[in-house]
């Protein structure tokens, strides 16, 4: 008789899921089968026997739930118990063992559904119901609804025990789940709660049936052991992977194991990666070295431990194209195994190689002529399956002599000594190269950077980051140099050591960027613009391109989609940005704008208000912005009517734009519609030659400081630089509560919309509500500026420029 060995977290009570793989152990041993779990925090009421998984023989049945990768124990045979939606919460979307699920909602296989909720979970009080309670468990990604605001919000930790849930719930009336596949809205409804379920539709009754239909856990127990008593044994792959900095590249590898069709265990190297919070996932044994060992010295770690045959997987390989990958390639085993690699764009990049560093099928469109097993001399060490008794005979790979590159053609040449095949299999995997620990800069020197936007010198947001970033990646060694698409014409500069290159002719510069790079010798071009009007053909496919950009609409435009597909790397400088290029299929780096802290920071008031003509006495809104379209993406006209009904009872109010007021860049005349509303006694607004020209850094954060409150409810931003300068200089903002936005508000207010708009860029900005803008205005007005202040100088150190270059831009550069 098989031994169940089944994986599990510690226990504990307020997981479902925690609970369903205790019980499971406990009821196999009710039946007289001999079942242990894997950890040793147990429920001490249950029949639950702690093992460690290091003991397991053959004869044992291992049980994985779904968020565990592959087969940890290394165990003959293998059980999958899904026990919610495969690869939600981590772990595998298909399997190649067999597979039981307590939910056929989840994943169709024969169902094992253990009820593991208490008979104290029951509609027998009769206290009158006071409160309403919601629950979010694994909908966090579901907007929040109306209906939940304030409301009691139960976690895993409150309450504490399950008997003190079961009381809040007989007290509840309407119980609201934002997770429609917990045990919790099923525990509400036997509580007597009315059970709502919040789904990205809306406000949905609960339906019980996903929960009570097939309740027969006798039978399907019975059925559970006599299938899985009859598993036969099966070998399995140990998957060696090397990363360092891999954070973009690994998740894709592993979704690509989905498609493996063949039992494996993973064993993780990471050669100290500069953010290691990206290696956790279940069921992965994790070697964490203390420093960049290189790759040979790192899969020579992995060898050590191997168990069975071994699969090298670089992290950006992902079998993504064909189902049965892994097992294609242990049927063509014979001594040593290759793929054939592929890039991105379908064409090949490896079937195979000879000589010194020839790969077979290079740069070939893939027309099938190397669908079939061939003997090659060596196969590269990016996907390479290798027999165990292989390294058992010819040993480990020469780390001295070949540390990084290499090792897999000079081990591969033993391997053929020592009388053993090495063959190119017909599995085909995509090969991301240049992105896992290989990297750009194989020299170890600095990469040398053209930067493409507005010049240092231009007074706007672009010009601005340009010459915060670059001066500050110069001072740390890089290499610098500037091409300006606006700012510059008709030669070139030399700005403290970093040449700044003019435009040519085209509007967006795409004409020069080939040719400044080829002058300056540059390893990547990083652009900080807009990237929709580009015209990417003239240089995208003939230099590393990095595209720092803006998402200042819902989702990722079209428009800005089809060009970022074509870069090397996409940067978001907003989190909303870096979410919504995920949500469209981008991984991009999130990298925020930066401001210099010892410029912006708060200045005497009374003296700055000198200068700008501002009455010492009064109560001043401001607004620093561009008016450049219409509608106003600024959201003037909302801003300017919320004030006036401000200032309808405030004789002191007043009102600075710090932008063009007439219609010279293609905005709205803010000085006509001042005097149509009856404010323009209040309005002061800087020159508009001054505005273009003379106004600083220094002379920006005296502005902010003159104001009692900064107004940005813009339709959309991108990042909004002005929003964290004026917190810096300890001015409260007001903002809208979309696209990036909310996640810059360290002190004010998020205002609400009034409706959407869909943009010629074919996705959706917001207009504010005025409304809303005159109510943030009003407690801004009566709150504590004190405390406004303390929290906005607070919030904004985070986006210190050193910090900025330290924290994010030198370890980003340095993992190319």
């Amino acid at each position: 008789m098989g031994k169940y060995l089944i994986w599990t977290p510690d226990y504990r009570n307020n997981s479902g899921g925690i609970r369903a793989l205790h019980r499971l152990c406990h009821l196999l041993n009710r039946r007289g089968q001999e079942a242990y779990v894997s950890n040793p925090i147990v429920n001490k009421d249950w029949n639950t026997l702690y093992l460690d998984p290091k003991n397991i023989t053959d004869d044992f049945i291992a049980v994985y739930p779904e968020i565990v990768w592959g087969n940890p124990f290394g165990a003959k045979k293998v059980v999958r118990y899904v026990l919610n939606t495969p690869g939600l919460l981590g772990g595998a979307k298909s399997y190649s063992e067999t597979v039981f699920t307590w939910n056929k909602i989840s994943y169709d296989a024969p169902l094992l559904k253990i009820d593991v909720i208490e008979n104290f979970f029951n509609n027998s009080s009769t206290a009158e119901r006071t409160k309403n309670c919601f629950w979010v468990g694994k909908g966090k990604d579901i907007p929040r609804v109306k209906e939940t605001k304030d409301l009691t919000e139960i976690t895993l930790d409150y309450p504490k025990t399950r008997e003190e849930l079961s009381s809040l719930l007989k007290s509840t009336k309407v119980f609201y789940s934002y997770d429609g596949y917990s045990g919790l809205p099923e525990e509400a409804y036997r509580c007597g709660c009315e059970v709502k379920i919040i789904t990205e539709k809306g406000i949905e009754e609960y339906n019980r049936e996903w929960y009570t239909k097939d309740l027969d856990f006798d039978k399907q127990l019975d059925n559970f052991i006599e299938v899985t008593q009859k598993i036969e044994k099966k070998d399995f792959v140990t998957i060696i992977i090397v990363t360092y900095n891999s954070q973009e590249v690994l998740d894709k590898c592993f979704e690509g194991l989905s498609k493996a069709g063949y039992q494996y265990k993973i064993i993780v190297i990471d050669n100290n990666s500069n953010d290691k919070t990206y290696l956790n996932k279940q069921g992965v044994d994790y070697i964490i070295n203390d420093r960049n060992y290189n790759f040979t010295h790192a899969v020579n770690q992995g060898l050590k431990l191997a168990q069975g045959n071994v699969l090298l997987l670089n992290p950006d390989c992902m079998g993504n194209l064909q189902d049965g990958w892994l097992k294609q390639m242990v049927d063509d085993l014979d001594g040593v195994a290759g793929a054939i690699l592929k890039f991105p764009d379908g064409k090949i990049q490896h079937a195979g190689a000879f000589g010194f560093g020839a790969h077979t099928g290079m740069g070939e469109e893939d027309k099938g002529q190397y669908d079939k097993v061939r003997e090659v001399e060596w196969v590269t060490g990016a996907c390479m399956l290798i027999k165990k008794e292989v390294i058992d005979k010819v040993g480990l790979w020469d780390e001295i002599k070949f540390p990084h590159y290499e090792s897999d053609r000079e081990w591969c040449k033993k391997v053929k000594e020592a009388g053993y095949k090495i063959v190119c299999s017909t599995a085909k995997l995509t090969h991301l190269e240049g992105k896992s620990s290989k990297g750009l800069n194989v020299s170890g020197k600095k990469l040398r950077i053209l930067w493409h936007s507005n010049s240092a010198w231009t007074p706007t947001g672009y010009g601005n980051q340009t010459a915060l970033v670059t001066q500050g990646l110069q001072k740390t060694g890089y290499p610098m140099a500037i091409s300006s698409y606006y700012g510059l014409q008709g030669g070139i500069l030399n700005m403290g050591g970093i040449i700044c290159y003019p435009i040519i002719a085209s509007t967006w510069g795409e004409d020069s960027i080939v040719s400044h790079s080829q002058d300056f010798k540059a390893d990547i071009v990083i652009t900080l613009m807009d990237i929709w009007p580009m015209n990417t053909s003239l240089f995208a496919n003939k230099v590393k391109w990095i595209s720092w950009c803006p998402v200042d609409h819902e989702e990722v435009p079209p428009p800005v989609l089809v060009r970022a597909r074509e870069a090397y790397k996409v940067i978001a400088y907003s989190k909303h940005g870096q979410r919504a290029f995920k949500r469209a299929g981008i991984d991009a780096l999130y990298i925020p704008h930066c401001i210099d802290t010892k410029i912006f920071n708060p200045r005497d008031k009374k003296e700055s208000r000198k200068i700008f003509n501002i009455p010492e006495d009064s109560y001043c809104v401001g607004m620093v912005a561009q008016n450049k379209s219409l509608p106003s993406r600024k959201s003037f006209q909302q801003s300017l009517e919320a004030f006036a009904n401000f200032a309808k009872d405030k004789p002191n109010a007043r009102l600075y734009l710090h932008t063009a007021v007439g219609t010279e860049q293609g905005g709205m005349n803010l000085i006509e519609y001042c005097i149509h509303l009856g404010i323009a006694d209040k309005l002061i607004h800087t020159a508009y030659y001054n505005y273009l020209f003379k106004f600083s850094s220094e002379d920006l954060a005296k502005l902010y400081s003159s104001f009692d409150v900064l107004l940005n409810p813009a339709m959309g931003e991108g990042f909004g630089i002005p929003v964290i300068e004026s917190q810096a200089c300890g001015t409260p903002v007001i903002v809208g509560n979309w696209t990036s936005m909310p996640e810059l508000l360290g002190s004010g207010i998020a205002v609400e919309s009034s409706e959407k708009w869909w943009t010629p860029l074919a996705s959706y900005q917001y207009h504010p509500k005025m409304e809303s803008i005159l109510e943030a205005l009003e407690k801004i007005y009566k709150g504590d500026k004190e405390e406004y202040k303390r929290k906005a100088v607070e919030f904004t150190k985070a986006y210190d420029v050193d910090k900025i270059i330290k924290d994010y831009w030198v370890p980003y550069l340095e993992s190319l």
